[in-house]
């Protein structure tokens, strides 16, 4: 007999419990996953808004909930008919933003380039993660001083939704619990499974939706209206969005509180394996992942139940066989025609203005030294994402993961937290953080390298992701290594040949010659034959392996470049800042570097530092000095709703239009 939460179980009643939570669980993930098996079956790119969509709506519907006066003691009639009427509102918000993010994150970028869509609804999903957010502020109930995980970190609303759904134990006094609501979720999905899969199968829209997935030319040469069916499937995968969202609401009776881009990988997981474009396959799927997370959180750990369901999903992803999507040349939205680099005396204007900052701070006390340092950071960190982007036209979107390694290997071999792991980086010398990040992070580069050589690049944007999720859980999770989410602190400062470089200005100095070698050495890169290669494989792969270049190899070292470089940013981050903690790896670091890059435009060597400068100076600089004056504003007034103009709490939104803006010029510009 085994004990779980104060009953006790036999092994087959355990077995049973475990699979019955997790049915429950895989039908959400399920109804998730057919609405977006019916959108990538179409337009065969993931579109990476949904997930922010789905999390939107959770908290549309428990505000929905809660504006309806829904609660527990109120007669049934009236619970159905509220419910009715958060149903049709989530689902007619889910096909409304659906149309939305075809008319702009796919139909300007039909035709032209592969990444710009992926990029695009990348940037939308920061904006609908941040509608979330302004919701949130709007219910006011945000108000200054309230206790937050994270104290200045927005989060999604954190509502209590009543427990609606009937939910007392189907066998009675029983030891096994099976509540009515899982039978409601269950039925649930199994219905719009049939119903999916009947309207494929069954209806006149099915077949122009078939017909569109299989051959969108032949499709339209026989009368189909591509376009309208495009809008149309939108609108249902939205919708089907809708549904789900308020299951889940309703069922564990609160709204999605991270980051929906993690739940818009898992349903593409369970799409993936069941099939793309069948809706029973990704039914089946998504029971068996729920099932496989019901486990996983029982006999291992559930906070590593994330990592191994994103584990899951590169292994499915790249033992899958997956044929070119076309035969045209692969094109970026990033990368034009191959440009002649040419040495120019101007570039040197740059790295002088920069070296004027510290200066400039102690003469004016700007106050900025700080936020100077992590702008060269971040420059260093797209200097080395350059090369991978904008000359050899790949998406990575993991990009903090080799950064984060590149932290926690200074941290840890300088402190001396595990005892014998205290190595001569204990006095923070600089040779040595170049030899450990530069051969750390070009290891995993090249590890990434074999995947780029197998992938296209919309399932490589697709792996790069789950590995900075993965790389995220496991420094959280591996305590007896990593400290936990505690991070590690105590990290040396920065010393050149045992010259201590401690203070502020010293220390960005350093960081400004390192930055400026690895730019020299990028440049020195670009022109060489591996450069040129690079950008004519970027620009032709076909027509470059015809004459001999090699892809792999190519790709492979493009990816070491920019591990080493991110390792090296992130060593550099350790010991300027004496701590660093999980935050390292979280996926706006990946953005906000990808950004950069995109703002940069393709091919340019020292624009990175310029758009770092842009880009950081804005979050770090300008963005403190706006919201501190909303702050006064809104305590003059008394006004709360001040706070929902702060633009603190709107950089997501700031930075998915940047993202989304840039890329739409950069395509506009490319086709004119």
């Amino acid at each position: 007999m085994t004990a779980c939460g104060g009953a006790q179980f036999s092994c087959s009643q355990l077995l049973l419990q475990l699979v019955i939570f997790g049915l429950a669980n895989g039908a959400i993930i399920a109804l998730n996953a057919i609405s977006v098996t019916l959108v990538y079956s179409v337009v065969r790119m993931l579109n990476f808004a949904h997930g922010d969509l789905f999390s939107l709506l959770t908290v549309l519907a428990a505000e929905s909930i809660a504006i309806l006066g829904l609660q527990v003691g109120t007669s049934w009639l009236w619970i159905g008919l509220g419910l009715l009427v958060v149903l049709v509102i989530c689902a007619l918000v889910g096909a409304g933003t659906g149309l939305i993010i075809e008319q702009i994150g796919f139909r300007p970028f039909r035709g032209a380039s592969r990444l710009a869509p992926l990029m695009a609804t990348l940037g939308i999903s920061f904006m609908l993660y941040q509608a979330a957010l302004f919701v949130r502020t709007l219910t006011n109930a945000v108000i200054p001083g309230e206790h937050r995980s994270v104290p200045g970190i927005p989060e999604v609303a954190r509502l209590n939704v009543p427990d609606l759904l009937p939910h007392g134990n189907l066998f009675g006094d029983a030891a096994l619990i099976l509540q009515g609501k899982d039978l409601i979720v269950l039925a649930a999905a199994v219905s719009v499974a049939l119903g999916v899969h009947w309207l494929l199968q069954r209806t006149r829209f099915g077949w122009k939706l078939q017909a569109s997935a299989a051959d969108p030319t032949m499709a339209q040469l026989c009368g189909i209206n591509y376009s309208a069916t495009l809008r149309q499937v939108f609108a249902l995968g939205g919708a089907l969005a809708g549904l789900a969202a308020l299951l889940f609401s309703l069922y564990y009776t609160a709204p999605y509180t991270n980051y929906g881009a993690q739940s818009g990988l898992i349903a593409f997981t369970a799409a993936l394996l069941g099939g793309v474009g069948r809706p029973l396959g990704a039914l089946l799927s998504g029971l068996a992942l729920g099932i496989l997370a019901a486990f996983s959180d029982y006999f291992i750990a559930a906070q590593w139940t994330p990592a191994l369901t994103l584990g899951l999903l590169v292994l499915l992803v790249v033992l899958r066989q997956q044929p070119k999507l076309d035969d045209s040349p692969i094109n970026s939205a990033l990368v034009g025609s191959v440009q002649v680099v040419r040495q120019n005396w101007r570039w040197l204007i740059v790295p002088a203005l920069l070296a004027c900052v510290p200066l400039l701070n102690a003469w004016f006390e700007l106050g900025i030294q700080v936020a100077a340092i992590q702008i060269l950071i971040y420059g260093l960190l797209a200097l080395g994402l350059n090369l991978i982007v904008g000359w050899g036209g790949m998406l990575d979107l993991g990009y903090a993961a080799p950064f984060v390694l590149g932290a926690y290997l200074v941290g840890l071999m300088s402190t001396g937290l595990h005892g014998g792991w205290q190595t001569w980086l204990a006095s923070g010398e600089l040779a040595g953080i170049l030899l450990v990040c530069g051969l750390g992070g070009s290891l995993f580069g090249w590890l990434i390298g074999l995947l780029a050589a197998r992938l296209d690049n919309e399932l490589l944007a697709i792996v790069t992701f789950a590995l900075g999720v993965i790389a995220q859980r496991v420094l959280q999770n591996w305590r007896s290594l990593t400290n936990g989410s505690s991070g590690i602190s105590g990290v040396p400062s920065l010393h050149i040949f045992g010259l201590d470089l401690a203070t502020p200005s010293a220390t960005y100095y350093a960081i400004l010659a390192i930055t400026c070698g690895v730019g020299s050495l990028g440049y020195n890169l670009v022109r060489s034959h591996y450069g040129r290669a690079l950008a004519a494989l970027a620009s032709d792969e076909l027509a470059a392996t015809s004459v001999g270049i090699a892809p792999v190899v190519l790709k492979r070292l493009a990816y070491s470049w920019g591990g080493g470089v991110a390792a090296l940013a992130g060593g550099l981050f350790a010991v300027s800042f004496s701590y660093i903690s999980p935050t390292l790896a979280e996926f706006r670091v990946s953005a906000i570097a990808l950004i950069i890059v995109v703002l940069a435009g393709s091919r340019r060597i020292i624009a990175p530092l310029i758009a770092a400068c842009l880009v950081l100076g804005y979050d770090l600089l300008l963005i403190p000095k706006l919201g501190k004056l909303f702050d006064d504003l809104r305590e003059q007034t008394g006004n709360w709703l001040w706070s929902a103009i702060n633009p603190r709490g709107a950089n997501f939104l700031s930075f998915g239009l940047m993202l989304y803006l840039t890329v739409l010029y950069r395509a506009r510009a490319r086709r004119a």
